[in-house]
């Protein structure tokens, strides 16, 4: 907004130079540029926020000049109407349809004005601000507009239909030729200015021509009204159609302003134009004035700004910002005038204390803090460890978004019913809060094939997000991801290998026992993204802590993805707490360990992991390690049966074994299994 330094000394008298002037104001929060010379007067741009309408006027600059720099702000007098004018008996009846739309509307009827040219003060420093000059009549209200903020209207009285004036919303059909010369096609959200004919002006944003003010106008009816910002707002935006008047109302223009604005502009065509008669004030509702007042203590400023003001120093600051200001026993109440909505609690009013006392002013110092213990969660350090032993085992991390586009799960089966959804997605894409680091992890997987990348593995750590309930908010649960397709390559001479669902396995149980989680083990399972053949539920004990297997060959085929794909997650907040708390340390046996190798033959349903338990039990504490080396099926073999190679570790810390001792624990071993599975040795 531009403002005339040669206006602003009307209201207070500070002579500094410009460039002093703008820097003051930018300091206390106005921020200035530097004053521009414009036909012998200084016009300074100003940047207003959004919370202070008061300062859309030069009152509202002139007041926090006054402020800044200590002056007395001299307002133009609120006077009466001149008693020697006569009272015109004209009458208007004033309709507001919603009193929330519009809570104060008046309007005074000023008869036999003469339409004289616009005073050459006014004219120049409406000129100086970018206004054109039009006739005495509007450039009285423009000139007040800019001097209190209160925007005005003034009708050709004789122009308008009828003697009520309708505050209403606009009927469907009706139209308004403004006063730009364009017509609008108004509807039902738009506030509407009305005489009997139909609207006259569109309230709060522009006059229609209809009854605009003409070189031959004698007869005015001057309107001064608070309209809802929303209102103004709505009908500005959706046609496209702003002034300064709606700029200030979208603003919330100050409600005890609408009496002053009206009965300054009556008095400067009184003084300049003279008004032969003149009624009362025609008027329905009342200003939405509140009355607010906020308690504030010296030691409460102290406290936050760390510097000592007394009552006396706050008060004169409070009072030069236009508050009022009394004191009681150890306080200061602190009435609020309307024109600043801004200011709610004490600390308010502490930033505006700062302001005009002047940041620069305030002393620098660090606040006291007391040194406190580190506040870690305890699994994150458990979280840099699986990152570490998967990155370990040849596994690339990868961060993927925690908020997926639905479609993609839909793609494999998953029941969307029990996803957490965001109510305000910034796109539909990313709408729902992942509950499995799958979805990611296949397409990590499809995007690297798409370049080329044919041996792929991957992991991640992340969050996957529960059910939202009624009564809390969804549980947010730290998961390992993994993922791993092609080959996989032994050694430099080594053309490699498919890789298979055993390497994935493989560094599960890697991983748990370096985190010492003991008793885990695998069990037929289905989840939706993996295939019957190959879907394994993981777990410690009874408590299921995870899923592993091969992707699903339909799920492959709408990503596009022509080799098979191994998945695996497991939910690290259950596996930490499984964790063993307890390592002890146990001496490497000076005796020499024995192996032995079997080769049974099992019913082909028989389970591996079935077997290996079986062994690990029957073979008792002298059996240190048992190991699964091979799974062999033929044609060779009889029909239904597989062999199952297992490799068994003994050793004794107290004395080297004699075979005969392992051959009573291998033939113990091989009846239990015969007993249980039916195996025997090839």
């Amino acid at each position: 907004m531009k403002v005339s330094l040669n206006w602003l000394k009307d209201y207070v008298n500070v002579n500094v130079p410009a460039g002093e002037m703008a820097h003051r104001l930018t300091m206390a929060g106005l921020e200035a540029k530097i004053p521009v010379s414009v036909a012998g007067d200084s016009v300074m741009d100003v940047e207003i926020t959004s919370n202070r309408p008061d300062w859309l006027s030069h009152i509202g600059v002139a007041r926090e000049i006054s402020a800044v720099f200590g002056k007395k702000l001299i307002l133009p007098a609120a006077k009466k109407p001149d008693p020697k004018i006569e009272k015109s008996e004209k009458a208007f009846r004033i309709a507001v349809e919603n009193l929330r739309l519009c809570p104060y509307y008046s309007a005074v009827y000023l008869e036999d004005v003469k339409n004289i040219p616009t005073p050459d003060f006014m004219k120049k420093r409406l000129e100086a601000l970018g206004l054109r000059p039009i006739n005495f009549l509007v450039d009285v209200t423009n000139y007040v507009l800019l001097e209190t903020g209160q925007p005005l209207h003034a009708f050709d009285a004789d122009l308008i239909q009828g003697d009520t004036i309708y505050v209403r919303p606009a009927r469907k059909g009706e139209k308004l030729i403004a006063i730009d010369g364009k017509e609008y096609d108004l509807i039902s959200t738009d506030l509407v200015i009305a005489d009997a004919g139909g609207p006259i002006a569109i309230a709060g944003v522009m006059g229609g021509k209809s009854t605009e003010i003409n070189p031959r106008t004698k007869n005015v009816l001057l309107e001064s009204a608070f309209f809802d910002p929303v209102a103004v707002r709505t009908a500005s935006r959706r046609l496209s159609l702003a002034s300064d008047s709606s700029y200030r109302f979208e603003r919330k223009v100050d409600p005890a302003g609408v009496d002053q604005g009206r009965n300054r502009a009556v008095d400067l065509i009184s003084a300049y134009a003279g008004i032969d008669k003149i009624s009362k004030v025609f008027k329905t509702g009342k200003p939405p004035v509140s009355s607010k007042k906020i308690n504030l203590k010296p030691e409460f400023i102290s406290k936050i700004l760390g510097v000592r003001l007394n009552a006396a120093e706050i008060s004169g600051i409070l009072k030069y910002l236009g508050l009022g200001v009394k004191k009681s026993k150890s306080m200061l109440v602190v009435d609020i005038p309307s024109f600043r909505p801004d200011l709610i609690v004490p600390v308010d009013l502490v930033e505006e204390i700062a302001r005009i006392y002047g940041y620069d002013h305030l002393p620098e110092s660090l606040p006291a803090l007391q040194p406190l213990a580190k506040m870690e969660d305890a699994i994150f350090p458990m979280l840099d460890r699986v990152k570490h032993l998967a990155a370990g085992a040849g596994y690339d991390e990868v961060i993927n978004f925690s908020l997926i586009h639905e479609e993609n799960l839909l793609k494999t089966g998953w029941n969307t019913e029990t996803l957490t959804r965001i109510i305000n997605p910034m796109h539909h894409e990313l709408a729902v809060m992942r509950p499995t680091l799958m979805q990611g992890l296949v397409e990590n997987i499809q995007r690297n094939l798409n370049v080329g990348n044919q041996n792929v593995s991957f992991f991640e750590v992340g969050r996957v997000y529960g059910i939202e309930t009624a009564n809390k908010l969804p549980e947010e649960i730290w998961h390992l991801g993994l993922a791993v397709t092609g080959n996989k390559l032994l050694n430099w001479k080594d053309k490699g290998r498919a890789v298979t669902l055993y390497d994935l396995k493989g560094v599960i149980e890697m991983i748990a026992e370096e985190l010492s989680v003991t008793d885990l083990h695998f069990v037929e399972s289905h989840h939706p993204f993996l295939a019957d053949h190959a879907n394994l539920e993981i777990r410690v004990g009874l408590e299921p802590v995870g899923i592993l297997g091969e992707l699903k060959e339909e799920i492959r085929s709408r990503y596009d993805i022509p080799q098979k794909v191994y998945l695996a997650e497991v939910n690290l907040e259950l596996l930490a707490k499984r964790r063993s708390s307890k390592k002890e340390y146990t001496p490497i046996s000076k005796f020499p360990a024995i192996q032995r190798d079997l080769a049974l033959l099992v019913p082909k349903q028989v389970k591996a992991v079935a077997l290996m338990d079986e062994v690990r039990r029957s073979a008792g504490p002298l059996m240190k390690q048992a190991e699964l080396f091979d799974v062999f099926e033929s044609d060779k073999l009889p029909s239904g049966i597989k062999s199952i190679g297992i490799t068994m570790h003994f050793q004794s810390e107290e004395k080297t074994l004699s075979s005969d001792e392992i051959n009573s624990i291998q033939e113990k071993v091989l009846s239990d299994l015969k007993a249980r599975f039916g195996a025997h040795l090839r």
